[in-house]
């Protein structure tokens, strides 16, 4: 089923939170490609999913989100989504999401049960636009985030008015963070697996911090 879109800008710790609600196995799980056909017929536990999930590495962060769900690559189908009992919860930048509802992704409204937006304060942009930068330096996300990514994910907030959110603010220490998942999990109805989040966000935590000194030249 199609249980909720995290919609965030770049930087602001979309893969982190997506790793953190799919850590319970009623979940579809994000997998390397070479997994990606078995991820509906096959059952992986917290334990497995912690494994492949904590990969987090300052020296190529790229390389760290190789971690995918089906419909994310062509031919871009939901309806075995839809279809199955396991809840899909997957990020997106908040153009991407806003170009899945107009061009009929998804299929036909209501389709997602619920919807997260990760929120920030004006303030916090420069904070989030340097770890976009650092960690994908292959990407132009300052132009992205200023002239696109910002102006959509405030539209998308006015016309979804009953949608769930977490605070950037909360994800700088660790107990803010699991609280705000765990607020999360019981509105989406998923067991909290604080263990793993907690493991998840410390790598996160450590990894991005060696990212923003990290020279790639």
């Amino acid at each position: 089923m199609l249980t909720a879109p995290i919609i965030y800008v770049q930087g602001s710790g979309g893969n982190l939170l997506a790793r953190s609600l799919t850590l319970d196995s009623s979940t579809v799980p994000y997998l390397p490609r070479e997994l990606l056909n078995t991820a509906l017929d096959t059952t992986y536990t917290t334990e497995q999913r912690l494994a492949l999930y904590n990969n987090w590495d300052h020296r190529d962060w790229k390389k760290s989100e190789q971690m995918f769900i089906q419909y994310h690559e062509p031919p871009g189908d939901t309806a075995k989504f839809q279809a199955t009992e396991l809840k899909l919860i997957s990020a997106f930048h908040p153009k991407q999401f806003a170009d899945g509802e107009q061009y009929g992704t998804w299929g036909v409204d209501p389709y997602w049960k619920d919807i997260i937006f990760i929120d920030y304060d004006k303030d916090d942009l420069p904070q989030i636009i340097n770890f976009a930068n650092k960690k994908r330096p292959d990407m132009q996300h300052t132009y992205q985030i200023k002239n696109i990514e910002i102006e959509c994910i405030e539209k998308l907030k006015e016309n979804k008015s009953k949608s769930l959110s977490i605070h950037w603010h909360q994800f700088q220490k660790v107990d803010d963070f699991c609280a705000g998942v765990k607020f999360l999990c019981d509105k989406l109805n998923l067991i909290f697996c604080e263990n793993g989040v907690r493991e998840i966000w410390e790598k996160w935590t450590n990894e991005s911090k060696k990212c923003l000194s990290y020279d790639t030249n």
